[in-house]
């Protein structure tokens, strides 16, 4: 089943924004493209995020065929 690699700036503002009260942020997952990480905020069946207008594809495929990892929610003091 084809997964889209999705990555919207509005979206990781909205989670630290929730996220920030506890003390928490949101740290993107990362892809690796061409021998490069990419960022990306999340994993979908659908190629879009209709509540965040600024989403772009990083990429599709099956999951199998990419190395990546999950976006995480870590303690704001960590970087």
């Amino acid at each position: 089943m084809i997964k889209y690699f999705l990555y919207s700036d509005d979206q990781i503002r909205e989670k630290n924004s929730i996220l920030e009260r506890s003390g928490k942020k949101f740290v993107p997952g990362t892809i690796a493209i061409n021998g490069n990480r990419v960022k990306f905020t999340q994993i979908s069946d659908k190629s879009n995020m209709d509540r965040f207008i600024d989403t772009r594809i990083v990429a599709s495929g099956e999951l199998s065929d990419f190395t990546y990892t999950m976006p995480k929610i870590d303690l704001k003091y960590n970087n």
